[in-house]
């Protein structure tokens, strides 16, 4: 549902924070989702829809390949254009990423 110039910003100083492409946020993930071999979910909780923008809170869980749980709370500010994704703005819990992941 990306659009083909997409962009995705993740909040923080994490070592996966920052402003990526679609092509650079794919790559991202290719290098996250094998940490959890029994796959990562990411679940919404409450969306909320205004003009070109959709809101939503969402968790995750995973188990990651170093014993560790990841489990982190979200919320994803979209853009909306002709039906596609076009902006992608990530809050987390930026401690977390980094106590599991480091």
């Amino acid at each position: 549902m990306l659009s083909h110039d997409a962009t995705w910003w993740v909040a923080g100083s994490t070592s996966l924070s920052g402003t990526y492409s679609k092509s650079e946020f794919s790559t991202l993930l290719e290098k996250v989702v094998p940490l959890a071999p029994n796959g990562l979910t990411v679940t919404p909780n409450l969306m909320t829809a205004e003009d070109d923008r959709v809101s939503a809170e969402a968790t995750s869980y995973g188990e990651i390949s170093n014993g560790k749980t990841y489990k982190n709370i979200y919320h994803f500010m979209m853009v909306i254009n002709k039906g596609k994704i076009i902006a992608v703005r990530e809050y987390l819990d930026t401690e977390h990423v980094t106590s599991v992941f480091s």
